[in-house]
């Protein structure tokens, strides 16, 4: 696989980020009845920063688009936004949320029966509870998980533990 991005400073605080991507192996084509293969590959881009209606607010958007003969995915939308210290004397905590659409590709959903797109929706919550360690709970909201045709809409619970710093050294492995 190979994967080449272009990325744009537009403020000291966003980012603009242009890619594409492709694998040098052939994929067989998603309809049996087209011989042969290609390439597998595609674009991105996304798009981050402040947001103008304050501060403590920033977003973000991502697009990707892929060949539907080969990809089963061939597109990619998700957006986001994070507010910086939503609650009074949690500065460093954030709350986000955001939705994620990702296009099941024609030829796929035709063999395949299988639905449109699956669609998350999401919102977390990051709570710093010291400057090394900070507990993050999620829920999403999945419609067709997997882009299966006859799984139910699921509700997903996460937690995820972040812990960042210098572990302290230990005297066995300092030099004199």
């Amino acid at each position: 696989m190979l994967i080449g991005q272009a990325d744009w400073k537009l403020t000291a605080n966003a980012q603009a980020s242009v890619g594409v991507w492709g694998y040098t192996a052939t994929f067989p084509y998603i309809d049996p009845s087209r011989p042969g293969g290609q390439r597998r590959g595609g674009v991105y881009g996304s798009v981050q920063g402040p947001l103008p209606f304050g501060d403590d607010w920033s977003g973000w958007i991502r697009l990707g688009l892929a060949d539907p003969a080969v990809d089963v995915v061939d597109s990619y939308f998700g957006a986001g936004l994070v507010k910086q210290g939503p609650l009074r004397g949690r500065k460093d905590d954030q709350l986000g949320i955001a939705i994620a659409r990702a296009g099941v590709a024609g030829p796929a959903r035709r063999l395949q029966d299988l639905p449109e797109a699956e669609t998350s929706i999401e919102a977390t919550y990051r709570l710093a509870a010291t400057e090394t360690f900070a507990l993050q709970p999620d829920v999403q909201y999945i419609v067709h998980p997997a882009g299966a045709p006859r799984l139910p809409n699921a509700l997903v619970f996460g937690l995820r533990v972040v812990l960042t710093g210098q572990c302290p050294r230990n005297s066995a492995d300092t030099e004199d």
